[in-house]
């Protein structure tokens, strides 16, 4: 018998335990990533013109993406991707700004995430905020047939900083710039900053926009907002919104959007990417992983300690 190898063996198992338990309980899959890092921009469109300051498909600088004029927005496309119970698919973009914000003003700059629908995808610039101007391939419905959710950050005074809002199909086309109607159904939610409290976003600074969207069951998404990074005055921020829906639930997603509602100065991204994070395994699961793992140990040790059977052990001889 070697007892040093079973030993090991054993302990070898026993470590790994925790390591396998914790792999079961998330993993986490890219779904879509830029970081601006190539000299050709591909698969972002702009509701705009084309500028050297709007996102397009022959836009050559490798700053970032900026959005630089009031409504205007922004639209990438990954594969589909499904949310299931206990799932988690976020979409997060980092940005800077070209100067303060005005508190004065509007400055909402909003994230969200669709499913495009029977209308497809658009893939032309200066398809226009409804998405039906003449050259886009969407037709005279535009985006009519989108849904999903968007959360919007306000950086004036006297207004909530983050607010969720659901997209259902309607009558409207707008996509992610303009409120009204089942375009916007709003989501209650609470809020970590409310009215009376203002941010001002300055240069030489990078903030970071994630929206996420986890099924607790199936008849409930939670929604979640999140801001951070640091303002004019140099203080750190870090705000959040969280709500739920329980009605026409979406929970299949194509499409980015990206929005300037109003503004004053340019919007830079530096990186967009959305993950899927897959469900968590119940407890009873878990233990389960946790027992077979222990009994295999327990086995091998066994093995190795008892006597083959027919064959009894003598004590050694002595001189």
């Amino acid at each position: 018998m070697n007892i040093h190898k079973t030993t090991t063996v054993s302990a070898i198992l026993l470590a790994t335990l925790p390591a396998l338990v914790c792999h079961a309980m998330a993993q986490t899959t890219p779904v879509f990533a830029d970081d601006f890092s190539a000299a050709t921009r591909t698969g972002w469109y702009s509701s705009g013109a084309v500028t050297g300051d709007t996102p397009t498909l022959s836009w050559t600088q490798n700053t970032g993406l900026t959005l630089n004029a009031a409504s205007v927005h922004a639209v990438s496309y990954f594969d589909p991707a499904t949310v299931g119970v206990g799932e988690t698919l976020s979409v997060t973009m980092k940005f800077n700004v070209s100067g303060d914000t005005d508190v004065a003003s509007g400055n909402f700059f909003r994230l969200g995430l669709y499913n495009a629908g029977a209308n497809g995808h658009v893939n032309v610039d200066d398809h226009g905020t409804n998405g039906n101007k003449a050259g886009s391939n969407l037709g005279a419905d535009g985006f009519i047939s989108y849904t999903g959710y968007r959360a919007t950050a306000r950086f004036n005074t006297g207004s909530t900083q983050l607010v969720l809002n659901e997209r259902r199909t309607s009558a409207s086309n707008t996509l992610i710039i303009n409120d009204g109607g089942n375009l916007t159904t709003p989501i209650s939610s609470t809020n970590a900053n409310t009215a009376g409290t203002s941010i001002v976003l300055t240069t030489n600074q990078t903030y970071t926009f994630t929206l996420s969207l986890h099924p607790e069951d199936a008849g409930n998404l939670l929604i979640s907002a999140r801001i951070t990074g640091i303002d004019k005055d140099g203080n750190a921020f870090d705000y959040t919104a969280t709500g739920s829906d329980t009605a026409s639930i979406v929970s299949t997603f194509d499409t980015i959007a990206i929005g300037l509602a109003s503004g004053t100065v340019q919007y830079t991204l530096n990186d967009v990417s959305v993950v899927h994070t897959t469900a968590v395994p119940e407890p009873a699961t878990i233990a389960a992983i946790s027992g077979l793992l222990v009994f295999a140990a327990a086995a091998l040790i066994r093995r190795h300690t008892l006597p083959t059977p027919g064959k009894l052990r003598t004590p050694a001889s002595r001189p």
